[in-house]
């Protein structure tokens, strides 16, 4: 799985893709977008965010694979590129410690959107850890 982690208007944005070009959008530790099939040309998503002030933005991720070992990207905010991305495979095993390797896979996010290590104690936040969980669905 290839992988890249980056922070944007406070949010902390992490892109994951599968062996089969799936990618996924992880925003704040929940699962927000995945593309159902994946493809060898690749995908785009577009979704909002807010900032601090409370200004909405409009964010678009496109990425494209690079041959076997690499998939680039680039972010575009409200229309213009803000950054390059390459996402790369992972050398640590998802859902452990960052810090002391414990096994985070029970542990549920906190008020704060953390996990807190019972072992060490050092709080992450979910994809720090290499963790998603599924956002719960809103009821009107």
């Amino acid at each position: 799985m290839r992988s890249c982690r980056f922070s944007l208007f406070s949010h902390i944005i992490e892109l994951r893709e599968t062996d089969r070009w799936t990618h996924m959008v992880i925003l704040d530790g929940c699962q927000a977008f995945r593309t159902m099939y994946g493809s060898i040309f690749g995908s785009t998503q577009s979704f909002s965010l807010v900032d601090a002030q409370g200004v909405v933005h409009h964010v678009e991720i496109q990425l494209r694979p690079a041959g076997f070992t690499r998939t680039r990207g680039i972010v575009i905010v409200n229309g213009q590129i803000e950054m390059p991305l390459v996402l790369r495979h992972e050398s640590k095993p998802a859902g452990r410690c960052t810090r002391c390797g414990y096994d985070l896979k029970g542990c549920r996010p906190d008020g704060e959107l953390r996990v807190k290590c019972p072992e060490c104690g050092r709080a992450l936040y979910p994809c720090e850890a290499g963790l998603v969980f599924q956002s719960e669905p809103v009821h009107n």
